[in-house]
Order: C-alpha cells, then sequence, then structure tokens
C-alpha cells in the first residue's frame, strides 16, 4: 500500500465514523452517484491550506474525535474543525497550528467539546486510489477512501511526503460570536410558492431544533410541524441544501451524502456555508430559516469566500 517514496499511516484507533474526504465527486449525479466530501468544507480548506495542500487533496474526517494514528515517515499536519483536544506523545498541542508528527509518534485526538466534524489534513495528502475522479469515500455506495467504506482500528493508510520543506502556521480565526439559534438561510425553490400562506409563514417563524436524527446524508429539523398541502410529487433532482419535508412536517435539509432525487416537497435550498454549519450543530440546537433571494444569496457567499481569502495565516 505504500507508495514510491511516501509512508504508511496508521489508524491505531478509529473512533466512531472515520472516513477519507477530498472536495468531492462531481460529474456524476446523471449516474446516481452523490458528490460526497468534507461536509464543512470551510475547515477543510484551512486545513489544506496550513500544510501547503491544495484542495483536491484528501483528508481524514472525524466525527466526533476519538482518534488515535501514527506513521512510519515524518508527517506535516494540521487538525481543523470541532475543537478536539490533541497531543503527541502525551505532549499537548494546538489545533489549526502546522505540526510536525515524527516517525513512530502517536497524534492522540480527544472526544469533540464543540462541533461534530474535525479534519485531519496531511501535506502531500492520502494516496488511496481515486475512484471517478474523487478519493471521497460514500459508504453507502461504497466508494472511495479504503474499500469504500469507514476506517478501523489497525486500517494503514498510504501518504505522500510534504512535495518541499513546510512553513508553519497558525490560523488567525477570532471567535465566533455565540448565538442562541443557527439562522439557516435559504433560496426559496418553485414548490415554496405551492405552500399555503399559513405554512410558509409558519416556515420563517417557528423555532426548529437539531434532532438526533442527523449524518452526512442530512438533518432532520424538530418543531412545529410545517404541512405543505401536496400529496403527491414526481421523485426529481435533489442538491446540497435541498430542504425536503415529508409527511410528518419536519424539515430535512439534505446535505453532502444525500440521495440524488427524490419524490418530497424541496421548498428551497440552504445556503453551503449554512449547510457546514448545521453539520456541525450538536442535538439541540436552536434555529430558524430565513428565504433570501438569488441575488443576497450570492452576496452572502462572495463575503464568506472573501473572509476565508483573506483570513490570515502567521508563521509559528
Amino acid at each position: 500500500m505504500t507508495p514510491d517514496s511516501g509512508g504508511t499511516l496508521t489508524i491505531h484507533r478509529a473512533g466512531l465514523s472515520t472516513t477519507i474526504q477530498d472536495e468531492g465527486r462531481f460529474g456524476q449525479l446523471h449516474l446516481g452517484l452523490t458528490t460526497g466530501g468534507a461536509i464543512d468544507g470551510f475547515s477543510f480548506r484551512l486545513g489544506q491550506r496550513l500544510v501547503g495542500n491544495s484542495f483536491e487533496s484528501a483528508a481524514l474526517e472525524l466525527t466526533l474525535g476519538g482518534v488515535e494514528l501514527s506513521a512510519d515517515i515524518d508527517l506535516v499536519l494540521a487538525v481543523t474543525g470541532a475543537i478536539v483536544g490533541l497531543s503527541i506523545d502525551d505532549q499537548t498541542v494546538p489545533m489549526n497550528t502546522t505540526l510536525r508528527l515524527m516517525r513512530g509518534q502517536r497524534l492522540v485526538i480527544g472526544r469533540a467539546q464543540g462541533g461534530s466534524y474535525s479534519y485531519v489534513c496531511i501535506s502531500g495528502g492520502i494516496a488511496t486510489p481515486p475512484v471517478l475522479g474523487s478519493r471521497s469515500t460514500v459508504v453507502r455506495e461504497g466508494l472511495g477512501g479504503l474499500n469504500g467504506d469507514r476506517l478501523y482500528d489497525g486500517a494503514q493508510l498510504p501518504v505522500l511526503p510534504p512535495a518541499a520543506e513546510p512553513t508553519y502556521y497558525r490560523a488567525n480565526r477570532s471567535k465566533a460570536h455565540k448565538s442562541d439559534q443557527l439562522l439557516l438561510r435559504f433560496i426559496p425553490g418553485f414548490q415554496y410558492s405551492l405552500l399555503p400562506a399559513s405554512s410558509r409563514e409558519a416556515l420563517v417563524s417557528n423555532r426548529f431544533q437539531v434532532s438526533h436524527q442527523r449524518n452526512r446524508m442530512g438533518v432532520r429539523l424538530e418543531g412545529n410541524p410545517i404541512m405543505t398541502g401536496i400529496s403527491r410529487l414526481w421523485s426529481e433532482a435533489t442538491c446540497l441544501g435541498a430542504i425536503q419535508v415529508p409527511p410528518d412536517g419536519d424539515p430535512i435539509v439534505l446535505l453532502n451524502d444525500r440521495q440524488t432525487i427524490g419524490g418530497y416537497p424541496k421548498i428551497g435550498a440552504v445556503l453551503s456555508v449554512d449547510c457546514a454549519r448545521l453539520a456541525q450543530a450538536e442535538p439541540y440546537t436552536h434555529c430558524r430559516l430565513e428565504p433570501l433571494s438569488p441575488h443576497d444569496a450570492d452576496r452572502v457567499l462572495w463575503l464568506h469566500q472573501n473572509y476565508e481569502r483573506e483570513l490570515a495565516l502567521e508563521t509559528v
């Protein structure tokens, strides 16, 4: 499994659900294959910047932490995303910072203390074989990653060494203002206009909460049920952030590993930046939905992309 001049990463403890993810598998929806990819793109890209990788490189995505690993070569890596405690051979080290893991040393990643998904980005990248243009794992379809499945205790992964001597950085991230609720901004779809006026009003005035029914496919929101009045639809294509409303009235926001078609009413699509925040949100987090025009959505996404481009990396 070890590539030429590369090495092997050993997963001693794989945690609840650890997979290999990159930006995603695009251009395959006509085959019924979803995009997959890192569910928190911002944290994923930050980690790749910290280790000098392109965004096409593959990383580990950890669900709720609890992972331990080592390698048979020296590695340069960074851990981003959900807040976790980190140590290398019992020495505490920081998140959002370029780190060196020497051959044989163990990186221990504790349980998530805030958020759900963390990323371990390794300079040079994880070198499992690409499938249809991506290394991203989609477990339901058995594609990508290591044999199309979650990693397991003892799994070994091929890694490439850094292309050049790395620069060591830390991300100068300001702490986000903690709100008592998560705002999910969405662009209404054509079925939004088919809802009764009372249901449209309830959709934007209700205060929902994130349920325990949440994974990489989607997140169910619980609250006062939304009655669409739409009893039958032909199945049609879905997209990232699509808000489906099943007969029980609890909206489901579809995420990276969503099904490619669905027959429930789809009242709009949540912006990608808010999808990432929703994926990171813990159960019982309060949230509300807010419709935006396509023009205003473009402005929100431009501001987020500009923030990401301008995020300073300080040398250490």
